[in-house]
């Protein structure tokens, strides 16, 4: 008897053990007669799609953000990550890829002069005109929506540091610890060659 009732138990393990499945499901923390049931239920089929996002962020004492190469090769890091199949590109936030694109519309714009014969030409050739014009006339109003993925130096004169958004898709079937596979990416991709 007693080890009929063992075999029954290591049988009943052994079936338990194969159907674990990982993570919580929050509509299970609820009685099941519970509003909060359905919430979790809507909450999960309209506000789920994009589970986290990830700030990159550069900074470094010789990083000279008006230079076409330190642009090139934060926009290859960025582009990098984004073709990953965690990330949606569509909806990264680069402010220096909408700065740059700014300043190229604005060159087109300003080589027709105004009026009164004045053409106005936004430089950002040297690291301390860059940061003025970023800071003077691209994030010039307080409620810019890029303001605080920019610090300054003290005197206002170059960039210190850049942070860039980019989001995370929650895909069905989603498994969290699979993101751990990206992350060896996000770190090789932010710290491998960059020793400037």
């Amino acid at each position: 008897m007693v080890l009929l009732l063992y075999v029954v138990y290591i049988v009943a393990a052994c079936w338990g053990v194969t159907n674990i499945r990982e993570g919580l499901e929050k509509r299970n923390t609820a009685n099941y007669d519970s509003y909060s049931v359905l919430y979790y239920d809507l909450e999960d089929d309209y506000f789920k799609e994009y589970a986290f996002t990830i700030s990159v962020m550069f900074s470094g004492k010789d990083l000279d953000f008006s230079s076409k190469e330190t642009q090139d090769r934060i926009d290859g890091v960025l582009r990098e990550l984004e073709n990953s199949t965690y990330v949606d590109a569509r909806v990264t936030q680069c402010w220096l890829r909408d700065f740059l694109d700014y300043i190229e519309r604005t060159k087109e714009v300003a080589s027709e002069p105004d009026e009164e014969g004045n053409t106005t030409v936004l430089d950002v050739s040297t690291e301390e005109a860059f940061a003025r014009t970023l800071r003077d006339v691209y994030l010039a109003d307080p409620w810019a929506e890029n303001n605080q993925d920019v610090a300054f130096s003290e005197d206002g004169k170059r960039v210190v540091a850049a942070r860039f958004l980019i989001q995370v898709r929650n895909k069905r079937g989603f498994r969290r610890h699979r993101l751990v596979a990206f992350l060896p990416l996000l770190a090789n991709l932010t710290t491998g060659g960059w020793t400037s």
